[in-house]
């Protein structure tokens, strides 16, 4: 196993824009800085592919990949992207 990411994103129901998004690692071989660095731009990656109006199986899927790419980039490993996304208002 290649580690497990959580990634919860609060969204607005109207505009569709991201909130806030929350990640949690295990099993990720990152620590200290890269560790700090890694989850700033998984948040970015995440948000930016949570951004938008659609079915939230497809934004949900669109947030995993991004998540995964971000981790496999930084990692080289592809470790398991569990999504929550939280449609608020």
């Amino acid at each position: 196993v290649n580690g497990l990411i959580s990634v919860a994103v609060a969204r607005d129901k109207k505009s569709g824009k991201a909130l806030d998004v929350e990640l949690r690692l295990q099993g990720i071989p990152l620590e200290g800085q890269d560790r700090t660095d890694f989850i700033e731009d998984a948040v970015i990656s995440a948000r930016d592919a949570a951004n938008g109006k659609g079915d939230v199986e497809k934004l949900r899927e669109s947030v995993r990949l991004a998540v995964r790419r971000e981790a496999t980039d930084w990692t080289g490993k592809k470790p398991i992207v569990d999504v929550m996304i939280l449609n608020i208002g």
